[in-house]
């Protein structure tokens, strides 16, 4: 940055000598064959005087922004304080900027600062995002929050020394404001007040306009009301909705409600209503199923019992279905489809009986047992079944199959009262005696009300793995298959599964409590590689993660 003194020196010189024009220049060379305004120049000597070398381009040169152009901006620049020209003004980010500038949260290109000592004169320093800059005061209109112009640690945060320190005091020695306009005005918007919104500053005094997402705007917090509004962090394919605030649930990535099983030993038991107008609502996760599998529509072709589909025609089908007095119809998951599994069913289907009774019938065999899911497999374009002939899930299914049976559903499981938190740590929970004089963590699922092993026992047998939860102590057993299911992640693999919270997890089948029906020595495994299922002898020796 060059020295104001000698930046005031030089452009007094020049307007003493009379080259400092109250016009702009023409934007063609000069009778002097030198580049003139606007056109490009490598040094000062490549301009026509008194034009400055600046941004590779001349300029005029200015002391502030009145001295420019109407509509122009005086910045600092390496070659010293120059108008901005037109094209220079506007940006989408700071790499779209001159070299120097920055670009401010209003899509203008402006000089960046720290404190108001390095802008020009007539302007301000002040934070308006993440991004501080210079404003001129005409600029301001209270929705950015102005820098103090006192010594700063960095990051636009004004700071002051102990003891009696008055030089952030204004003319009335008024240590609440933290700058001052020209006029004696005072700001008291400082850097980092609003987190969520902008500062609007009120002499004396601030309050907070609040960003989409947040509320409180004309208090002085902004606090988060929608968290989807305000951060949207889910994957493509599994839609943000708020739960309780500050939280958000990604639409059937994972279960955002207790998981409902009929294994024996399971957390919690299914319950279903007929609705009696062709759905069935599941009053354990609240979503509403298709409960006759309808006539083929959207070229669909006949099925066992319904529409026969490769996913384009089963997305088109779900969207377009008119069912239980409303629209609003759509592929469901793969967790959302895992729910409605039933592994105690002796015989296929397996499927709760709500779903094959009263004129409603589910496919037992054969490719109309398979039903899309919306969840895509390793997101290389293919997708996963749930198999209800089989009580397994399939993966990596061809969208463009087109013999595949579809259900849709309606709702989202997901409301105002879901837990805003998916996963809590609990350290040390573990007693240390059965973990060979080591503690370990659990972790609660505070959406299926779950309670996990933060780590897993590996070379189990399902005998041995119940043995060793039993002795955990605190009610923890071998998960259900169901339950076991609510941790894989669709949209990680290798393995998938939330890694940050369960770390260490191998890409490997774990066991669970739910048997084969009918029984024959097997038992249903999940593999955390992808996420996929098999039967295997429960004397094979696999990991185990204990729950409760």
């Amino acid at each position: 940055m060059l020295h104001w003194s000698r930046i005031v020196g030089a452009v007094v010189g020049l307007l003493s000598a009379g080259f400092l024009a109250s016009a702009a220049p023409s934007c063609s060379s000069s009778s002097s064959g030198l580049a003139g305004l606007d056109q490009g120049c490598s040094i000062n000597s490549d301009c026509d005087s008194p034009l400055i070398c600046a941004f590779g381009r001349c300029h005029s040169a200015c002391m502030e922004s009145r001295d420019c152009s109407s509509g122009e901006r005086c910045v600092e620049s390496s070659a010293g304080t120059v108008c901005e020209l037109p094209e220079e003004t506007t940006c989408s980010a700071s790499t779209t900027c001159a070299t120097g500038l920055v670009c401010a949260s209003d899509q203008q290109c402006r000089a960046p600062c720290v404190t108001m000592a390095q802008c020009v004169g007539g302007q301000l320093c002040v934070t308006s995002g993440t991004v501080s800059a210079c404003y001129d005061s005409t600029e301001l209109d209270g929705g950015v929050s102005p820098v103090g112009d006192g010594a700063s640690s960095g990051g636009g945060d004004s700071t002051t020394s102990g003891g009696d320190d008055s030089s952030t005091l204004g003319p009335e020695g008024d240590a609440a404001c933290v700058s001052f306009l020209p006029d004696g005005g005072c700001y008291s918007c400082t850097a980092g007040l609003c987190a969520g919104g902008t500062c609007v500053n009120g002499n004396h005094d601030y309050s907070c306009n609040c960003f989409s997402g947040y509320a409180g705007t004309g208090t002085k917090t902004c606090v988060i009301s929608n968290s989807c509004s305000a951060n949207d962090q889910c994957p493509v394919g599994y839609p943000c909705l708020p739960t309780a605030p500050p939280g958000q649930a990604c639409l059937g990535e994972f279960a955002s409600w207790p998981m409902p099983d009929d294994t024996p030993g399971a957390k919690v038991a299914p319950l279903y209503a007929n609705g009696g107008d062709g759905t069935v609502t599941d009053q354990v996760t609240g979503l509403v199923w298709q409960g006759q599998l309808a006539s083929p529509s959207n070229s669909c072709s006949s099925s066992d019992a319904g529409p026969s589909c490769n996913l384009p025609q089963a997305e088109a089908y779900c969207g377009s279905l008119q069912l239980g007095g409303h629209g609003g119809w759509r592929l469901p998951t793969k967790i959302e489809l895992e729910s409605l599994l039933d592994c105690a069913q002796e015989t296929p289907p397996s499927i709760a009986n709500a779903f094959n009774s009263n004129n409603f019938t589910t496919p037992a065999g054969g490719n109309a047992a398979y039903f899309w899911t919306s969840s895509q497999y390793e997101g290389n374009g293919t997708y996963w079944l749930v198999n209800f002939g089989t009580c397994n899930n399939y993966a990596g299914n061809a969208p463009t199959e087109a013999d595949i049976s579809v259900r849709c559903v309606y709702g989202t499981g997901i409301t105002a009262g879901t837990a805003a938190n998916h996963y809590t740590i609990n350290t040390a929970a573990l007693d240390a005696g059965v973990l060979d004089g080591g503690t370990g963590d659990t972790v609660t699922d505070n959406r299926t009300g779950l309670t996990w092993e933060r780590g897993f026992q590996a070379a189990m047998t399902t005998a041995n793995g119940q043995i060793f939860c039993a002795a955990l102590g605190g009610g923890f057993r071998l998960p259900t298959y169901k339950e076991l299911l609510t941790l894989v992640d669709p949209v990680h693999f290798s393995p998938a599964i939330d890694q940050a919270t369960f770390p260490g997890t191998p890409n490997d089948y774990f066991g669970t409590s739910t048997v084969y029906q009918p029984p024959n020595g097997n038992e249903y495994f999940v593999n955390f590689t992808a996420g996929a299922t098999q039967v295997i002898g429960s004397t094979s020796a696999y990991n185990i993660r204990c729950v409760k």
